[in-house]
């Protein structure tokens, strides 16, 4: 939904992926509608894995877990920043630099200008000397990757890639 915070997560378990807006289901399908990464594929934030389409907006806390599909229902999206779960592999835009917040710290490469914002689907929460962020993207060039790995090889795996997306106007 453009101009304001919204909680999306894409779970797959067994044979169905399962798409979720502010907690509820909007889609669900087999696994070949689903474009599964392996550990010859690079994870992108903020554009597709071909850098075909860009993001416009803010993305905030960005998860990955490999191993566990968190929901498979209906849910109440969290309202505090992510925290580490079991099996969690990727955390990225909840600090003021460009960095993954997992154990595993994986080295997120910006290609374009993506920038800190302090725009955060938190703000209702805010606790004086608690800042949250989240990444600004353009639209048109920026984005982070995180390099070819199989820490993040999901392969056939139960998996949950979940955050906050701000979009500034439609998306193509």
């Amino acid at each position: 939904t453009p101009f304001q915070w919204t909680h999306v997560a894409a779970v797959f378990t067994g044979s169905t992926c399962y798409i979720f807006q502010n907690g509820v289901q909007t889609a669900s399908g087999g696994p070949s509608t689903w474009p599964v990464t392996g550990s010859s594929d690079t994870v992108k934030i903020g554009t597709r894995n071909d850098a075909a389409n860009y993001f416009t907006g803010y993305i905030s806390n960005a998860r990955i877990v490999i191993g566990t599909a968190l929901y498979t229902a209906a849910f109440t999206p969290p309202t505090t920043p992510l925290l580490s779960v079991a099996n969690m592999k990727l955390l990225a835009g909840q600090a003021n630099t460009i960095l993954d917040r997992s154990i595993y710290n994986a080295t997120l490469t910006a290609t374009g200008t993506p920038q800190i914002s302090s725009s955060n689907p938190f703000t209702a929460i805010y606790q004086a000397g608690t800042q949250y962020y989240s990444g600004s993207f353009n639209g048109s060039s920026d984005y982070l990757s995180v390099a070819t790995s199989l820490l993040l090889d999901m392969g056939s795996s139960d998996f949950t890639m979940e955050g906050w997306a701000y979009l500034n106007g439609n998306q193509s």
